[in-house]
């Protein structure tokens, strides 16, 4: 132990020169992004927490007007209150599928976006952004499943 200087508790985000991260907690950036892993973090807005629907727009490549198309209210309201908690619940149900896809495209959101927009033969040829566009979440949802568990061709 140094001279001068205070005993340290063990600390698991002490790097190699014993510091903490940024935020002072004792988690590493690696423990850190295995705790959000199962969200998007540019999808939040940074003051709040809450989900930001022009942001979620972003990450999808969608419009403020597609996006309220999306969560059935206008492009107005999104545009003026992204973060409200009457918007929540909506944005909450589609990160959940837009999180589970980009698990099951090996972690790329840019491959997301790709398949929301790419016909698919279970949905009569229609593409899965189709749907959400019409405010239609859960045939989407239910092809997201079905093909984690193997079913559709």
């Amino acid at each position: 132990m140094i001279r001068n200087q205070a005993p340290q508790a063990p600390c698991a985000a002490r790097g190699a020169n014993g510091e903490h991260n940024e935020n002072n907690s004792c988690y590493t950036l690696g423990t850190m992004a295995v705790l959000l892993e199962h969200t998007l973090l540019e999808a939040h807005d940074p003051a709040s927490g809450r989900y930001d629907a022009l942001r979620v727009g972003q990450s999808l490549g969608l419009s403020a007007a597609e996006m309220a198309q999306v969560l059935g209210w206008t492009a107005r309201g999104v545009r003026k209150n992204p973060t409200s908690p009457k918007l929540q619940e909506p944005l909450t149900r589609l990160m959940a599928t837009v999180t589970f896809l980009r698990e099951l495209l090996d972690g790329s959101m840019p491959y997301v976006r790709v398949w929301l927009r790419a016909p698919h033969p279970a949905l009569a040829g229609r593409t899965p952004l189709s749907y959400l566009l019409e405010g239609q979440i859960g045939p989407i949802e239910d092809l997201a499943r079905a093909i984690a568990s193997g079913q559709p061709d």
